[in-house]
């Protein structure tokens, strides 16, 4: 569920008499707010144990039993409005309304951020809090990469999919976990094309990819063809015999790479520059030359060259 309700606290306080109060938890998952046992990780940010509501009750299960037990299971089930304005634990679609989604709809909730930690495509998962998540829906969504078959068992299975709304997302499947299901992470638009770069092929749908991520690969193309000798790992002398065998092949190589990297630098990156200025200034002038709300559309400050 997108919202706490009462109905959920009561399965919270009521939770299996074989667990500790402190490991039976409302966490947020892929589809939302439930409630989850602890012991061995959560699906995503955690709302409250059993042992919190216990604090907040005064006492045990038999609070909610009261007279008052519906209104208490209310007021837990409710936030302060400093720490949730709209009055709810309610999380917001992807564009930040608040609207419910139709019955119909199969949505996923994000709740964390995931990039690269280094150059070997090993990924990095930060968990966000709960009133950073939001959700979107999957039948609208449209997935670039698909996870490596059997990698599952190996601990840990992604996949690479693009929202309605132009997010990159990451789904994570992992084994021991705890919970059932995936984890859904925001991947940034930078994080996305780089990991897009060093990707194996064959996982990648290609017929799917947006500009940005058929950039990265079209590089990632390029570099390939770029042919460096391998020399064997014998011993010293060996090597020096292969070298001389592989020189002009070598030489070959180098000199493409030069003139890559000259056309690059001093075309191409200038192209791209010339478009990303010509794009503000058409975001400037919708905006009837307002520097500060061009800026907040563009993601930088007023004072940016770019606007001036």
């Amino acid at each position: 569920m997108l919202v706490v309700t009462a109905d959920m606290i009561c399965d919270l306080v009521n939770y299996n008499p074989g667990l500790e109060a402190r490991e039976v938890a409302i966490a947020l998952g892929e589809q939302g707010w439930d409630v989850c046992v602890t012991v061995n990780g959560t699906p995503g940010p955690v709302l409250m144990t059993a042992e919190d509501a216990y604090a907040f009750l005064g006492g045990g299960s038999e609070m909610l039993d009261e007279e008052d037990g519906d209104e208490l299971a209310e007021a837990l089930a409710t936030p302060d409005p400093k720490d949730a304005p709209c009055g709810a634990y309610r999380i917001p679609r992807e564009d930040g309304s608040l609207g419910e989604p139709d019955p119909e709809v199969d949505y996923r909730v994000v709740a964390g951020e995931m990039s690269l930690a280094d150059e070997f495509n090993d990924l990095d998962e930060q968990g966000w809090d709960w009133d950073e998540a939001w959700w979107f829906d999957l039948d609208r969504a449209t997935r670039l990469v698909e996870e490596i078959p059997g990698a599952i068992d190996r601990g840990a299975a992604y996949e690479l999919w693009l929202t309605e709304g132009g997010s990159y997302v990451v789904r994570t499947r992992s084994i021991g976990a705890g919970h059932p299901g995936s984890q859904w992470s925001y991947m940034p638009a930078e994080e996305a094309s780089r990991w897009m770069y060093r990707l194996e092929d064959d996982r990648i749908d290609h017929d799917a990819l947006p500009l940005l991520m058929r950039a990265a690969r079209n590089a990632a193309e390029l570099v390939e063809q770029l042919v460096v000798p391998e020399l064997p790992a014998i011993d010293p002398q060996a090597r020096r015999a292969a070298a001389r065998q592989r020189e002009d092949q070598a030489a070959e190589t180098f000199e493409q790479a030069r003139v890559l990297s000259e056309l690059l630098r001093n075309t191409v990156l200038a192209d791209i520059k010339q478009a990303r200025f010509e794009s503000a200034r058409v975001v400037l002038r919708a905006h009837d030359g307002d520097r500060n709300a061009a800026g907040d559309v563009l993601g930088i400050a007023a004072t940016n060259k770019l606007l001036q």
